[in-house]
């Protein structure tokens, strides 16, 4: 990214007058004077000064202004000058108008349409505008917002790199251009540590990821995010709460990466695809020694044809040769196995229940809305909706701010 970097000035405080009398206190702004703006009229960058002329001089007044100002993100550079006029201080702000965004670019971006990227970017307050002025941060925003994006589509090692151009004086242009890469699909899901469910029914239970397979190979639940891994992760933490596993640990994956074609676990299978992938590569470099052979024959031909016409006196033929695009081979899938340890700790069940703080409704009438007796396995998806019907019966007497919270006191083994 080629990136300027600007420099907030340091405040110039210097006494430059005819007199060289030092700064002092009591004397009062003789004059305020803003040069160097262009696209901002002075009159409107000296009614956002909160300082007037006729003020006191105030040296910490003025050095709060400046970052107030430079806050503003309107200009590249500020600095502020003091001199001694002939009533009090002049005060100068030379400033350097930011450039303002002419266009914004997204090239190599094959999994989005520009339009797509720009709807998804200003979803996340990333956008660049055009118009706006030129924002840094903000652009790098944009660079990282666009990876990640890239990334929930199994493009985990996309690149993007920014490019930004002067077109016309105060004008730049944004250009991020992507090397997307290779996509990265599931192979294999395993899960270590589960005796309450079993693997396939803990990967039914995952609704944004699924191994690579007939009923997964269109779309994206065969692709890797991490994110939507601990969205998976959450939703099977929970089928366990509700099974009265309340300290269970559904722990981040550990990722196996093999990168090519999709992997077998088989040593045979492997070493005849390794001895089918030789031949290919014999075969694809005996083709084009061949191709390259006829190709040089076709150029010796035509610059001999050409010669013989210059021989002639005839013009060259009017013809546009098509250049032929050497198609840049597709970068290659990276296949992972996920293994998800588990930690499933003791199951608890309920012991007893009370309510305090009630005093709209009793206490009986508390409990009936949480339907778990003594004894019950403790389910936490029933005791969530019992303190939600709480909050709206609550909220049909009036108590619209009432919260309703469960405090759970683990004693396992009892």
């Amino acid at each position: 990214m080629d990136v300027r970097r600007f420099w907030m000035a340091a405040v110039l405080m210097a006494a430059l007058g005819s007199s060289g009398a030092a700064l002092g206190e009591g004397e009062i702004i003789e004059r305020i004077v803003v040069d160097g703006n262009v696209r901002i009229s002075a009159q409107a960058l000296l009614s956002q000064i909160q300082i007037k002329e006729g003020d006191p001089f105030d040296e910490a007044a003025l050095r709060k202004e400046f970052r107030r100002l430079w806050e503003m993100n309107l200009f590249d550079n500020i600095t502020l000058e003091v001199r001694q006029g002939e009533k009090g201080k002049l005060v100068l702000w030379h400033v350097t108008d930011k450039p303002l965004v002419a266009d914004v670019e997204y090239k190599d971006m094959k999994a989005f349409t520009a339009t797509q990227l720009e709807e998804k970017l200003a979803e996340q307050k990333a956008d660049i505008k055009r118009g706006s002025p030129l924002d840094y941060t903000r652009i790098r925003k944009a660079q990282e917002t666009i990876e990640m994006l890239l990334g929930q589509k199994g493009y985990l090692d996309a690149e993007v790199k920014v490019d930004v151009k002067e077109v016309a004086p105060g004008q730049e242009a944004v250009t991020f251009r992507a090397r997307q890469g290779g996509k990265t699909k599931i192979k294999k899901i395993d899960f270590s540590g589960n005796t309450v469910f079993r693997d396939r029914a803990l990967k039914k239970m995952m609704k944004l990821t699924k191994e690579y397979g007939p009923l997964t190979w269109v779309g994206s639940k065969s692709l890797y995010h991490p994110g939507k891994f601990d969205e998976d992760a959450r939703i099977i933490r929970q089928a366990y709460m509700d099974l009265g596993y309340l300290d269970v640990e559904v722990r981040p994956e550990v990722v196996e990466v093999l990168p090519g074609e999709k992997p077998s676990r088989s040593p045979e299978k492997a070493e005849k695809k390794r001895l089918k992938a030789e031949k290919a590569l014999s075969d694809a470099a005996e083709k084009a020694a061949r191709a390259e052979r006829k190709d040089a024959a076709r150029r010796a031909k035509r610059e001999a044809e050409a010669k013989e016409r210059e021989a002639k006196g005839k013009p060259p033929r009017d013809k546009k040769q098509k250049e032929a695009r050497s198609r840049e081979p597709r970068p290659p899938k990276k296949w992972i196995f996920a293994t998800v340890p588990i930690q499933e700790g003791p199951q608890y069940r309920v012991g007893t229940t009370s309510s305090e703080g009630n005093k709209v409704f009793t206490d009986a009438e508390i409990l009936a809305r949480v339907p778990l007796q003594s004894g019950d396995v403790f389910n936490d998806s029933v005791v969530k909706n019992g303190l939600g019907r709480i909050q709206l019966d609550y909220g049909e007497q009036g108590y619209f701010y009432v919260t309703a919270n469960q405090v759970v006191d683990r004693s396992p083994g009892h």
